[in-house]
This record gives structure tokens, sequence and C-alpha cells, in this order.
């Protein structure tokens, strides 16, 4: 049976209200309407292969997707009918739900309900419909900056004698992999954890001469802002937006200058993934499209590295590739594997664990942290190389693409 069969064969099944999927309010807030949207989830990233509340997938006879099919449910006032999007919905005491179609990119899900008196009551969801989603994967590179500043120091002929980028280059060449490098503007503080001395440098210092090399490869090779400087951490937990975006701004001038506008990428992993949420939207207006964290839950119930985002949506994104923020239109994606921090031998289970989730799945969102590739530092991973050669492999094998996330966003085609 065609997995598309496999889904058409589902309505049936879902009809009753005893599917048993986690309840997460998702409505948008409009006031005490009443009316309680628990699937979808508001802001949530769907395709054919997401897991509840997707059912099916109507497609025309080449194969190509036409409409997504869901299932909306929820709690609504008993003594009233309830449509969702101008459907009828079954009703089991507060509970209803009712399936539709999703036709485009971006889709309003509209629950009303109407009393015996008259009242009109509602309450919204809006939800992304990647059309023409496939499994890929985009890999990313944190405090990057010694790379930079060694090419500097010994005035290398092409950019690929330095060793950091050559052995990108070989892994380019070797799964196509494309590399997105998340910049720091200058080095800081970084004595302590180096085993030679170094001076400091920052990216006005770093000749244009290699311009045309770095627009050669920028097909598979990007330089992104991350922070001002490594040193201290959580840079931006209480700045302004004024402050961020005038770090962004300064790095992203300093990067067209010397590896052009092809190469430049806006930023898609902020240092340590802690911004006000109010910095979310002049984000937006300087180009970006999307951000990644861990979205990981302390013991305290706290989320690490998660862009100070709500608990719901923090938690709704620890088990999920993607989560549209409505008022920004920033899509959050969740790190599938930090591998600085991911053993060898542990590698491909992980990977193995995150494709058996079909919301994890579709997307494998990986990163590192530049300094551990570096013999010079003190906490130099001597397998470092090995790991991101093993995750390729598994990933490609598996028939994941690579892409960048954010050009064009999500790593999809512009026909989403």
């Amino acid at each position: 049976m065609k997995r598309r069969d496999f889904l058409y064969s589902l309505p049936g099944a879902v009809a009753g209200l005893s599917v048993g999927i986690p309840v997460v309010f998702a409505e948008i807030p409009t006031g005490d309407t009443g009316i309680r949207i628990d699937q979808p989830f508001h802001g949530a990233v769907l395709h054919r292969r997401s897991a509840a509340p997707v059912f099916g997938v109507v497609e025309d006879s080449d194969g190509k997707p036409i409409t997504l099919r869901i299932k909306v449910s929820g709690e609504a006032p008993v003594d009233s009918p309830v449509t969702v999007n101008g459907v009828e919905c079954r009703r089991n005491g507060k509970n209803f739900e009712a399936e539709i179609e999703l036709r485009q990119k971006t889709n309003r899900i509209v629950v009303k309900s109407q009393s015996s008196s008259g009242e009109v009551r509602e309450s919204q969801a809006t939800v992304l419909w990647l059309k023409n989603s496939f499994p890929r994967y985009r890999f990313t590179v944190d405090d990057t900056i010694f790379c930079l500043r060694e090419i500097h120091r010994n005035g290398y002929k092409s950019l690929f004698d330095d060793d950091f980028l050559g052995n990108l280059r070989k892994l380019h060449r070797k799964y196509g992999t494309k590399f997105a490098l998340n910049l720091f503007y200058e080095t800081s503080g970084d004595k302590d954890y180096l085993t030679v001395e170094r001076e400091h440098f920052d990216l006005s210092d770093f000749s244009d001469r290699y311009k045309s090399e770095w627009q050669d490869n920028a097909d598979w090779l990007r330089l992104l802002f991350h922070a001002k400087r490594e040193h201290p951490g959580e840079p931006y937990k209480d700045a302004s937006a004024d402050t961020l975006i005038g770090d962004f701004v300064e790095l992203e001038r300093e990067v067209k200058r010397f590896a052009g506008e092809e190469t430049y990428l806006p930023a898609t992993v902020i240092h340590f993934g802690t911004i006000r949420p109010e910095t979310y939207k002049p984000l937006a207006a300087h180009g970006v499209t999307a951000l990644s964290g861990y979205f990981i839950k302390r013991q305290d119930g706290s989320h690490y590295v998660n862009y100070q985002m709500d608990a719901p949506r923090s938690d709704y994104l620890s088990e999920h590739d993607f989560l549209l923020d409505v008022d920004s239109g920033i899509v959050f994606s969740r790190m599938a594997m930090v591998l600085n921090l991911v053993p060898l031998q542990d590698v491909v289970p992980t990977l193995e664990k995150t494709i058996a989730d079909p919301n994890t799945a579709e997307f494998i969102d990986l990163m590192t942290h530049e300094q551990y590739f570096w013999p010079f530092y003190k906490n130099y991973i001597p397998d470092h190389w090995d790991r991101l050669d093993r995750a390729f492999a598994f990933l490609t094998d598996r028939g994941y693409k690579p892409v960048f996330l954010n050009d064009p966003p999500l790593g999809l085609d512009e026909n989403l």
C-alpha cells in the first residue's frame, strides 16, 4: 500500500473523539470566547509526513499534492453548533472535531459557534502547509571567527588553504553538504581557552582579496550574523532591539565588503538563543526568516536556547521541526543535534531516533561550534570531523538533501 493510500484510509478510523493525542492549547487569544482549539497548534508548520493533526493528502494524477487533509479539534459551549471554516463539526459534549482541507501556504482556521440567543463566538489559529516538502538537512557552525583570523594571520593564497575551510570543502565535495557559518564580529577573551597566543581580530581586518573566491563558492558556503563577540554569554538577553540590530548591521556590512552580497545570509542562530521577543519583528525587518534553537526543558520547567519564547510554544518546539511566530513571520526550528556535544558512537543512534518520529523526521537541523575543530583550543575534539562525516553519510544514505535554512525560506523552493 502506498503511503498516500494508507493516509486516505485513516479518516474512518479517526471519525470518533477517542484519538489519544496530547491536548495543547493553541488558540489565538481573542478574549474569553468559550472556544478552545487544541489541534492544530497555532503556528504549526505541516507537511505530508506530519503526525496529528494531519491524516491525508490529496494528489493529482501526477502525484502532486493538491490539498492537505487535517483534523481540527477542541472544546466549545455544549449548547452551540460549531463550524470550522464553514464545515459543521461533530460534537461529543464540549468536544468538537471536523476534517478540513488546506490549499494555501498560509491557512487561517476559523472556529465559530452560535448560541441559542444568536451570539456568535469565534477563535482562530494559523498554520503553514509545506506543500512541496522533502527530507532535507541543514548544517551550521556557531561561534565562527578563528578560521578568518588564521587566514588573515597567514596570508593564504586561497581560503581553502585554511584547514577548517579546506575540510569543509572536502565534506561538501563528498556529500554536497551546504555550510552556514555563524560569525562573531570580533574575538574576545579567548586567551584562557587557547594553548597558543593569538592577537585580537575583527572582521574589519579581513581582506577583500578573497571576495571572488567567496562568491564562487556561495552555492554551498554562506556567512551569517551570530553576535558581536563570544563573551560575555547571553549578550542579548536583556539588550534592546537597537543594540541587537546595530551589531547585526555592522557584521552584515563587513561580510558584504569582503565576501560579496552572494555570500551573506541573515542570521539563523543568535548567540545563546536568548533575545527579547520584542526583537523578533526588527530582525524580520532585516531579512531574518528563520531562527534555530534547542528548546530543551530544564528540571525547573524553564527552557534553554529558546529565544525567551513562552513555555507552551517551547514545549511544542521541543517535539516538532518548526513553529511559525505569526506576529513576526519568523519560523523557529528545533536543533536535532549539536555535534560537539554528541560522542561519535552516539551520532547515528541520535539521528535514528530523530527520523523515527514523523514530527521531527522531515527536516534535520544540525549544528556544531567552530572552536572544537582547532588543536590550539584547550577543549579541542580530535574526532570532531569524524562526527560530521558520520552524520552526513547517514543522512545522505537515507535520501536527505542538504539545504540552507533561510535561502529560500525553510530550505524549500519558493513554491511551498
